[in-house]
């Protein structure tokens, strides 16, 4: 993720960059970073939902969304993510056919017995 220092330059950890530089970011930096991911080397899938573990917020789940990009952003971001939505909606669907899953149907009502079962009617 390349940008050009402004202006009387940037400074970043310490660093300092004149202005016309061009400065970078690899994606690795940004998702190995603790101040987005906190125990980023877990697999947490809680860290996305808010109100499932405790400590993640509704500001914890945005930066976290913030700071994802695995195919890249904007003009140079992944040329193929189209199609691979497409494939995958595609694959979805053949497997839908093949398991002769019928298409969803609305549920009006539902209700929770005294063992705790829920049934659909």
């Amino acid at each position: 993720m390349p940008r050009e220092a402004l202006a009387g330059g940037v400074s970043v950890n310490g660093h300092h960059f004149p202005e016309g530089v061009d400065v970078a970011v690899p994606h690795y930096a940004l998702h190995h970073n603790e101040a987005s991911y906190p125990d980023l080397f877990e697999s947490k899938r809680s860290r996305w939902l808010v109100g499932i573990e405790a400590g993640v917020t509704g500001k914890s789940v945005q930066l976290a969304r913030w700071a994802f990009c695995a195919s890249s952003v904007g003009p140079r971001g992944f040329l193929g993510k189209g199609m691979v939505y497409m494939e995958m909606s595609i694959a979805l669907a053949l497997k839908r056919v093949a398991l002769r899953q019928p298409p969803c149907r609305r549920v009006d009502s539902w209700r929770k017995d005294d063992d705790g079962r829920v049934s659909i009617s």
